[in-house]
C-alpha cells in the first residue's frame, strides 16, 4: 500500500514542481524583458525627461481654468523649460569636441548619432513648450525660454557657490589634520540623509521659482499702487 501510494504521489509532486519552476521562469523572463524594453526605450543621450512626464500628468489632472491648477501647470511648464535649457547648454558644450573626435577617428559615431537625435528631439520639445506657454499666457512663448535661461544661470551660480563652499570646508579640515574618512562621516552624524546633486539642483530651482513669483507679485502690486486715479489703463484679460 505504501509503495503504491508513493508511486502515485511521486509523479504528481514532480509535475507540480516542474510547473512551479516553469511558472517562476515565465515570471522572471517577463520581468527581464520589461527591463530590457525600458532600457532600449531610454537608450538616448539624455535620461528620461521626468519634468515633461510630471507636467503631462498634471495636465491630465488639473484644469488651467482653476487658479490652483493654473499655477501648478505654469510652474511645472517652467521647470520643464529649465530642463530643456540645461540640455541645450550641454549639447552646445559637448557637440563640437565630439564631432572633432569622430572626425579624427578617436571614437565611433554611435555617441554622436545619439547626440544628434537628442538635439532633434529637443528642438521638437522646445516648440511644444512654447506652444503650451502661449496657451497659458499670450506672448509667454516668446519669453519663457529667456526666463528659463536666466534662472538656469542663477541656479548654476548658486550650485558653484555651494560647491566652492564645500571644497573650502574640506580644505579647512585637511589643514586642521582631520582625516578624510572622518570628514566623510560628519554629515551623517545628525541622522539626516545626504542631499544628492539632483536633489540640490531641484531644490535651488524651486527656490528660484518661488523668488520669481514673489518678485512678479511685488512688481504687480507696485504697478497697481502707482496707477493714478482716473487712469483709463485697461487690464489685459487672459
Amino acid at each position: 500500500m505504501t509503495s503504491t501510494s508513493a508511486a502515485f504521489w511521486f509523479p504528481v509532486l514532480y509535475a507540480v514542481a516542474i510547473g512551479a519552476l516553469f511558472s517562476a521562469f515565465i515570471k522572471w523572463n517577463r520581468v527581464k524583458q520589461k527591463a530590457a524594453d525600458q532600457d532600449a526605450q531610454w537608450d538616448g543621450y539624455f535620461p528620461e525627461n521626468t519634468e515633461k512626464i510630471i507636467y503631462n500628468e498634471l495636465a491630465e489632472m488639473h484644469s488651467p481654468e482653476d487658479p490652483a491648477g493654473y499655477k501648478l501647470l505654469t510652474t511645472s511648464l517652467m521647470k520643464r523649460a529649465l530642463t530643456d535649457v540645461r540640455r541645450i547648454l550641454k549639447i552646445r558644450e559637448e557637440k563640437p569636441p565630439l564631432q572633432q573626435m569622430v572626425r579624427s577617428g578617436m571614437m565611433g559615431e554611435d555617441l554622436l548619432e545619439k547626440l544628434l537625435r537628442a538635439e532633434a528631439e529637443l528642438d521638437a520639445e522646445v516648440q511644444e513648450v512654447m506652444e503650451d506657454a502661449e496657451l497659458y499666457k499670450p506672448g509667454w512663448s516668446k519669453t519663457i525660454f529667456q526666463e528659463a535661461t536666466q534662472l538656469v544661470q542663477i541656479q548654476m551660480q548658486r550650485e558653484q557657490a555651494l560647491e566652492a563652499q564645500r571644497l573650502a570646508q574640506e580644505q579647512t579640515l585637511r589643514d586642521a589634520g582631520i582625516p578624510e574618512d572622518e570628514t566623510a562621516e560628519t554629515p551623517e552624524d545628525d541622522g539626516s540623509p545626504k542631499e544628492t546633486d539632483e536633489e540640490r539642483r531641484q531644490r535651488i530651482a524651486d527656490e528660484l521659482l518661488r523668488e520669481e513669483e514673489a518678485e512678479k507679485k511685488k512688481a504687480a502690486k507696485a504697478a497697481k499702487g502707482g496707477t493714478p486715479k482716473g487712469s483709463k489703463t485697461k487690464r489685459k484679460s487672459k
